[in-house]
């Protein structure tokens, strides 16, 4: 897992999956408040994306992805705009403590509702600055 790589630091992005949660993304640092192996939702298997089972959502498995999410390899993951973010997202965090700034351990946003939660870091991350 992450955590026993060797990284200094490593930032994961998740993305929501289905219909209802596309918009959504959680992010974790590590090493952190717990260690990847520690993460319960990545011991399970995840449980099959719920389409709501309406004519509209019939229709878009007929002739196209189901909305707001694409499937690669047999897994639905969230629209290009989330993954857009959740790229800025994860910058932003890598560079956020070079500049001054308090990093995050977790950070889940979920874009349909602007809903923002977050734990700050409980240590500084071991951040390498280099010129590009």
């Amino acid at each position: 897992m992450i955590s026993s790589v060797g990284w200094r630091t490593a930032i994961d992005i998740g993305l929501g999956s289905g219909s209802e949660t596309f918009s959504s993304l959680l992010m974790r640092r590590f090493p952190g408040t717990e260690a990847s192996d520690e993460v319960e939702g990545w011991a399970t298997d995840p449980r099959p994306a719920a389409v709501p089972s309406t004519q509209a959502f019939a229709d878009l498995r007929n002739h196209h992805d189901a909305c707001g999410m694409v499937e690669l390899a047999d897994i639905a993951v969230g629209a290009s705009f989330v993954g857009i973010i959740a790229a800025c997202i994860a910058l932003a965090e890598a560079t956020r403590e070079l500049h001054g700034g308090t990093g995050c351990d977790i950070l889940a946003v979920d874009l349909a509702t602007m809903d923002l939660q977050s734990a700050a870091a409980k240590a500084i991350a071991d951040v390498i600055s280099i010129p590009l």
